[in-house]
C-alpha cells in the first residue's frame, strides 16, 4: 500500500507527463523572475530539452526588449494581478512569433503570500498572420496588390491631417488610361489584367515610401503626394513635373505575352492644404477627376 509521500511523487509524476503533452507553453517562475519549472513544448523553444530548467531566466533565451517586457508582466502578477497580454518575439532563425501570454499568481497554502507565478502561452502566430491577410485583402486591389478605394481614403485622411499639422501641400492625381477597352477586345482580358499590373509596377516605382498609389477599378488610378510644398506655386511645379514623369513612363512600350503594347494616360490633379482645406475628401478626388477627363477630351482633339 502506498504512503502519502508515494502517492505525491506518483501525482507529480503524472501531472509532469500530462503537462508535457499539452499544445502550450507551460512554465512557472520564482519571485525574481527565475525559472522553476518548465513542461516539454517550452524546453523545445529553450534549445534545453533534458536538461534542468531552475535557474534559467528570460534573459537566457530572448532579446533584452523582450526580457524587458516579460518581467513588468511578471511583476504585475507578482502584485497580486492576473496578465493575458500578447507577445511578439523576433526570432533570428524563425522570424516574428506571436504569443498569448497568460500568466497567474501562485500563494502559499494559507493564501497569504505570493510565492511564484504560472504563466501559459500559446503561439498565435499563424491566426495573426490569418487576420493580417485577411485585413489586406479588405483594403487591397486583388489584380495589382495597390491599395484600393477604401484604403485610399484611410491614407488621405492620414495625409490631410499631416498636411494641416505642417501646413503642407499634398496632392491627388487622377489617372485614366486611353484606349484600355480597344486593348481589351483585341487582346483579350487577360493580356489587359497582365497590362494593368505592368502599369501599376511603373506607377509604384515613381512614389515614395510616403506617397500612396491606388487602383479604383477599370483602368482607373490614384496617386496621393504628400509634402510637396509649403506654398501653392512650388507644390504646383512639383506636381506638373510628376505628371509629366508619370506619362512618359505609361506611354514606354510594353510587351505583355509576347504582344507589343502602347497605350497613354490622361492625368489629372488637385492640391489641397489641410491648414486651410474645408472641402471634403471626396470634392477633392472629385476636382482631379473632372480635371481628368477635361485632359483627356483635349487629348482626343489633338
Amino acid at each position: 500500500m502506498k504512503n502519502s509521500k508515494q502517492e505525491d511523487i506518483v501525482n507529480i509524476k503524472q501531472l509532469r507527463l500530462a503537462l508535457d503533452n499539452v499544445q502550450a507553453y507551460v512554465y512557472i517562475k520564482d519571485k525574481d523572475s527565475v525559472y522553476l519549472y518548465a513542461n516539454q513544448l517550452t524546453q523545445e523553444l529553450f534549445g534545453i530539452i533534458n536538461e534542468e530548467v531552475v535557474g534559467f531566466r528570460d534573459k537566457d533565451f530572448f532579446p533584452t526588449e523582450t526580457v524587458n517586457k516579460l518581467r513588468q508582466i511578471d511583476l504585475k502578477v507578482l502584485a497580486g494581478h492576473s496578465s493575458e497580454e500578447e507577445i511578439v518575439i523576433d526570432y533570428p532563425d524563425l522570424g516574428k512569433r506571436h504569443y498569448l501570454e497568460v500568466k497567474t499568481p501562485i500563494y502559499n497554502d494559507d493564501k497569504t503570500e505570493i510565492i511564484a507565478l504560472l504563466g501559459i502561452s500559446t503561439d498565435i502566430t499563424k491566426q495573426k498572420q490569418l487576420e493580417e491577410q485577411v485585413r489586406q485583402l479588405a483594403i487591397t486591389d486583388h489584380l495589382t496588390n495597390l491599395a484600393n478605394r477604401r484604403q485610399l481614403f484611410t491614407q488621405l485622411e492620414q495625409a490631410y491631417n499631416r498636411s494641416r499639422r505642417h501646413n503642407t501641400f499634398a496632392a491627388l492625381c487622377y489617372l485614366d488610361l486611353d484606349g484600355f477597352k480597344e486593348i481589351n477586345d483585341q487582346h483579350g482580358h487577360q493580356i489587359g489584367d497582365d497590362l494593368l499590373v505592368e502599369i501599376a509596377n511603373r506607377l509604384v516605382s515613381e512614389v515614395r515610401d510616403i506617397d500612396t498609389v491606388a487602383r479604383l477599378g477599370g483602368d482607373e488610378f490614384v496617386i496621393l503626394i504628400e509634402d510637396i510644398g509649403k506654398d501653392f506655386d512650388s507644390a504646383n511645379n512639383a506636381v506638373i513635373g510628376f505628371k509629366q514623369k508619370l506619362q512618359q513612363i505609361i506611354d514606354e512600350p510594353y510587351l505583355i505575352d509576347g504582344n507589343p503594347i502602347s497605350i497613354s494616360a490622361s492625368i489629372g490633379y488637385e492640391l489641397f492644404n489641410g491648414a486651410n482645406e474645408a472641402r471634403s475628401y471626396n470634392q477633392i478626388l472629385d476636382v482631379a477627376d473632372s480635371r481628368m477627363y477635361e485632359e483627356k477630351k483635349q487629348r482626343k482633339r489633338r
